[in-house]
């Protein structure tokens, strides 16, 4: 975030930008929920992009440390980390209900062990966002005070608008771009439509580096525009926004800039982290270009991670691990975003030091946590190397066994050239099929395709074109009247529809022609990946919606 104080560039709007031009209708998801839920992947409590059973240990840590109930009344929420004192850098909602509960860690152990995930947050859904202010905007409505909206910039020039009725002292918005190449602009504009903030995030996959964090009028409405930087690019993109009050949480650091309260050396004056169930962070400052500050802790057997991250990004850091010999066992450089790492540790006493790389003097938070090593992925069918698989499509393809529509089949991919062939015979119409490493390492992923009984290749079909088969069927079954359908319309206008949030599924959608014999082959592919995954297939019919 960036403090209201701090002077900005601001882009004036092009008229022309915001002309009331209209677009073809979209599918767009405008949700609200909670502000303490990961908006990327409600399951990833700790940001880092896994779900991991580090993101179980957190909810669990605080229930015990007896944080219950309204989050609000115990930390404010991740989207304000550089301007609460309070803040948890934890997203520790994933259900999405602005509590703490056991719930919550249920659902990511679901998941981790191959269950399902059925506490999903409600959410509202639109079909189409206005390319102006005013009128055409989608209004977001704020639970807790909060929205976020997934949604996509799906033709050239176009720009989405939303309108907020704000009935707080402060607005905080971030912005996720998933995929919008040259990366994307997000603009608020008073209720005169003149643009009183923005920020950009220029990388895919990256959050935004600073966002905007700035009092507002309580009881006037603003204007948010998400655009592309590239009139030409397209994408998807996620929008985070959060109103709140500024006696809600405490703001500040450990200390003013310039007092180095902080020892500069390792050793028994060092700053004591004081972890709170095995997670610490501290937000202070590098008080002039050749401070540095040493905390220290004790720890047991197991893992550690650690970060830092500064309010400016032009600061770049630096963060070392030492031990208590005072031996660097860890040191990294970090870029505009921070940095990050993890270890094993062994029982003992450590020291982590901050230091500036371009001689900043600034505001920084470092976050340290702990937790013990326990056996999380699931166990395979064989040792790596043992290859128990058959390579070739053909009756020594190893069966699939299902339950409820559902198998999975946890294996390794040996070696580069090694193929595993698992087969099937269909009993349903459609058939989800994907593979993902069991580390959670996603950016290696193993390939996997379906053959049918004489070794062709099952084309893929999309999400759409399976759902259009369900709909196709409902219309079949019903065989509505105009009239009939007239009165649906009316309804579903006065009801919008509810979906459920979930992440994307790693695999594709094929169909199936029931009693058919099938062939799952899982490789190495182009990412050359080799190890332990975990194939699943969900199978089922057609009409499974209509009820």
């Amino acid at each position: 975030m960036v403090n209201s104080k701090k002077a900005k560039r601001i882009r004036k709007p092009s008229r022309q930008r915001y002309l009331r031009t209209f677009e073809a209708l979209e599918e767009r998801i405008v949700l609200s929920a909670s502000p303490w839920q990961n908006p990327v992947n409600a399951l990833d409590v700790n940001r880092d992009s896994y779900v991991t059973p580090l993101d179980v240990l957190i909810p669990i840590n605080e229930l015990n440390d007896g944080t219950t109930g309204e989050l609000r009344d115990d930390y404010a929420p991740p989207i304000l980390q550089n301007m609460a004192e309070d803040y948890t850098a934890a997203y520790l909602d994933p259900n999405g209900d602005g509590m703490l509960s056991p719930v919550d860690a249920l659902a990511i152990i679901n998941v981790l062990n191959g269950g399902f995930y059925e506490s999903l947050p409600e959410a509202e859904m639109a079909d189409q966002h206005g390319d102006a202010p005013g009128d055409m905007a989608t209004h977001l409505d704020m639970d807790y005070g909060y929205a976020f909206v997934e949604s996509s910039l799906n033709t050239s020039h176009d720009v989405d608008a939303y309108e907020i009725s704000v009935e707080d002292g402060r607005l905080a918005i971030e912005a996720y771009n998933y995929e919008i190449a040259g990366g994307m602009l997000v603009e608020l504009l008073n209720y005169e439509e003149e643009v009183i903030a923005s920020f950009d995030v220029g990388d895919m996959d990256e959050w935004s580096e600073s966002g905007i964090d700035i009092p507002v009028e309580d009881g006037s409405i603003y204007y948010v525009m998400v655009s592309a930087e590239d009139p030409e690019s397209i994408g998807e993109y996620v929008l985070d926004v959060y109103q709140y009050d500024d006696d809600w949480y405490e703001f500040g650091t450990d200390s003013e800039l310039g007092e180095d309260i902080h020892a500069d050396e390792i050793g028994e004056d060092a700053t004591e982290l004081v972890f709170e169930w095995e997670y610490a962070t501290v937000t202070s400052h590098i008080d002039d270009g050749d401070d540095i500050d040493v905390f220290k802790l004790a720890v047991t057997d197991g893992q550690m991670t650690f970060s830092v991250y500064p309010e400016d990004a032009s600061s770049l850091m630096r963060i070392t691990v030492s031990d208590a010999n005072a031996e660097t066992i860890a040191m990294l450089q970090g870029d505009e975003y921070g940095a990050w790492g993890e270890i094993a540790v062994d029982e003992g006493e450590y020291f982590i030091s901050l230091s500036s790389l371009s001689g900043n003097a600034d505001q920084y938070t470092v976050d340290v946590s702990h937790y013990e090593e326990f056996s999380w992925m699931p166990e395979a069918d064989a040792e790596l190397g043992d290859d128990i698989h058959a390579d070739e499509i053909g009756e020594s393809a190893t069966e699939l066994e299902f339950e409820w529509g559902f198998a999975t089949r946890i294996s390794n991919v040996d070696r580069v050239e090694d193929v595993d062939i698992f087969r099937f015979t269909a009993t349903s119409d459609i058939a989800m099929v994907g593979a993902y490493a069991s580390d959670w390492e996603f950016d290696s992923m193993p390939e996997v395709n379906l053959f049918d009984a004489n070794g062709e290749e099952v084309p893929l079909t999309s999400y759409d074109d399976a759902m259009d088969v369900v709909l196709e069927k409902i219309d079949e079954e019903l065989d509505l009247s105009e009239e009939n359908e007239l009165l649906i319309d009316e309804f579903m206008q006065e009801y919008e529809p509810e979906i459920a949030v979930c992440w994307a599924f790693p695999g594709e959608v094929y169909e199936l022609i029931e009693g058919d014999d099938y062939f799952v082959s899982v490789a190495a592919g182009v990412q050359e990946f080799t190890g332990q995954y975990t194939l699943d297939v969900t199978t089922f019919d057609d009409d499974i919606f209509w009820w």
